[in-house]
């Protein structure tokens, strides 16, 4: 409704002043949805950043990864033996032990390269605020702010410093636990995303359908 105000300044006719309207809600008018902050993280792309990724994506992503290092050495030792005791395949032997050799070395510096790699395209001083709400997750860097659903994750690892969120397609987004803000979310974040990812994982599986404020109040009972 105009204000008395503004009927002042128009002269007392029912011109409404364009200046004294509220601006439209993005809705069309609807009340928007409220919804509940669980977290903040502030994460920074440094070396311990990179550390403490590898170190939980080796110990609970990986397939292989882990058992290079026991692997490199079984060819090693499969290769001597084959050399000393079946001297007519001494050279299948040493080229075991050769090809055990290197693979041991690139398993033992895999860690160090990786991390080093990572180091190269980060910025020293680039980093991330991201804000986990019910259903979705805001960050915002340098390069901008964007907004990802749920929905877009297609899986969730715990790790023992911190969890991954895995996406359908691109890389995983790792969130150290030192990084959430305050400190005791976490737990509740270790409710509540595997809850939110799972639930809509299963949907994708089974072809269903499910109202996403049918999951936003299970999340919010949790988050309570």
């Amino acid at each position: 409704m105009m204000s008395i105000n503004a009927m002042q300044r128009n002269g007392g006719s029912s011109r409404v002043d364009i200046d004294t309207l509220p601006p439209p809600s993005a809705d069309g008018g609807r009340s928007p949805q409220k919804t509940t902050m669980l977290a903040t993280a502030h994460v920074i792309y440094d070396r311990t950043y990179f550390e403490t990724v590898y170190d939980d994506w080796l110990q609970h992503r990986s397939v292989w990864r882990r058992y290079a290092v026991p692997l490199s050495i079984t060819l090693i030792l499969a290769g001597v033996v084959m050399a000393l005791q079946f001297p007519p395949q001494w050279l299948v032997g040493v080229v075991f032990a050769f090809f055990g050799l290197y693979e041991l070395v690139a398993a033992a510096t895999h860690r160090s390269r990786w991390i080093n790699e990572r180091l190269l395209l980060a910025r020293n001083d680039k980093a991330v605020d991201i804000l986990f709400d019910e259903t979705f997750l805001t960050s915002t860097s340098t390069n901008g702010t964007s907004t990802m659903q749920f929905a877009g994750f297609m899986g969730f690892t715990r790790g023992s410093n911190g969890f991954f969120l895995i996406p359908d397609t691109g890389i995983s987004l790792y969130i150290p636990r030192t990084a959430i803000e305050p400190a005791a979310a976490y737990d509740t974040l270790m409710l509540v995303l595997p809850l939110a990812v799972n639930s809509v994982c299963t949907q994708a599986v089974n072809g269903e359908q499910k109202d996403p404020a049918e999951l936003a109040s299970a999340v919010s009972d949790i988050a309570k």
